[in-house]
């Protein structure tokens, strides 16, 4: 398994957010954290936007190495690398993931351009649709540096014990486990209670979790 985390960024809050979390976790996991930005001709946080590309590639290096230096100040235990070019993130960093080895990607559910009113901004979902690596996606306002407690959204796929082997992978097998499964009414409550316990059952013996609720 490899020990890095892919960490895109915009400089926006929600993607700062998204760096505090790799280092928790790389605290705890001890992963290295890549911090990976793509820019365009109006991304690179400058309010001049006028200059050639050169120039935001220049602005967009400027604000990376001043964010290493920052980061690696704070936090002189973690192994920080970085890489700035020019492309679309949503292209651009298939092409990374398929360059080097990294266990996740951890990105903020939303970047500057977002629309505040949904959940998961539109780059987030697009990435989480496509690569093939697991996908962190954290919000603007996350607090909780330690994770004792998962919600597994159920319909009883074997997928599913894959989604807990990745994640115990990550972040370790020391949680509890909520199954949570959603329902019309087409079987009786107690065939669905059967069916809860019997997926409790297949968690405990296919993964390393043994605390499993429903």
């Amino acid at each position: 398994m490899s020990n890095k985390i892919l960490v895109p960024i915009d400089f926006s809050d929600n993607a700062h957010t998204a760096i505090q979390f790799a280092i928790d976790l790389t605290k705890k996991r001890g992963f290295e954290i890549h911090l990976y930005h793509n820019y365009t001709v109006s991304s690179s946080s400058f309010e001049d936007e006028s200059k050639e590309s050169t120039d935001e590639n220049f602005k967009a290096d400027i604000l990376m190495s001043d964010l290493i230096d920052k980061l690696k100040a704070n936090n002189p235990t973690v192994t920080f690398t970085s890489k700035c070019e020019r492309g679309i993130i949503t292209e651009s960093l298939f092409k990374e993931t398929k360059n080097a080895d990294y266990s996740a990607i951890i990105m903020g559910t939303k970047g500057k351009t977002d629309d505040t009113s949904v959940i998961v901004g539109s780059t987030t979902y697009a990435v989480s649709q496509k690569s093939n690596i697991p996908v962190i996606a954290i919000p603007v306002h996350y607090q909780t540096k330690d994770i004792h407690k998962i919600g597994l959204l159920s319909n009883f796929k074997y997928a599913e014990l894959d989604t807990l082997n990745e994640f115990i992978k990550i972040f370790g097998s020391n949680v509890k486990v909520q199954i949570i499964h959603v329902h019309y009414h087409p079987d009786s409550e107690a065939d669905i209670e059967d069916k809860l316990e019997i997926w409790k059952y297949q968690i405990k013996k296919h993964t390393e979790i043994t605390d499993v609720d429903i």
